[in-house]
């Protein structure tokens, strides 16, 4: 048997790009990413973990925007 299925997307929110970002932005940001990536890897998906911690620090990266403390 074979089963066909169509999908319609109804929408789509992009995500800022970092430069439209505050730092508080890129802080939360940074934590979900972070958190689904814990997700991920107590599933077993060490790949996906790591490519979702990847994404979670190149929210911090542009270090020019954050002032001394934010940066501990």
């Amino acid at each position: 048997a074979t089963l066909y299925y169509e999908l319609e997307l109804l929408s789509m929110q992009k995500e800022k790009e970092p430069w439209e970002m505050t730092n508080e932005d890129k802080f939360a940001q940074a934590a979900a990413r972070r958190e689904h990536g814990n997700t991920l890897f107590k599933q077993g998906n060490f790949k996906r973990a790591a490519k979702r911690y990847k994404s979670a620090l190149s929210c911090l990266t542009s270090d020019h925007a954050f002032n001394d403390e934010q940066k501990k």
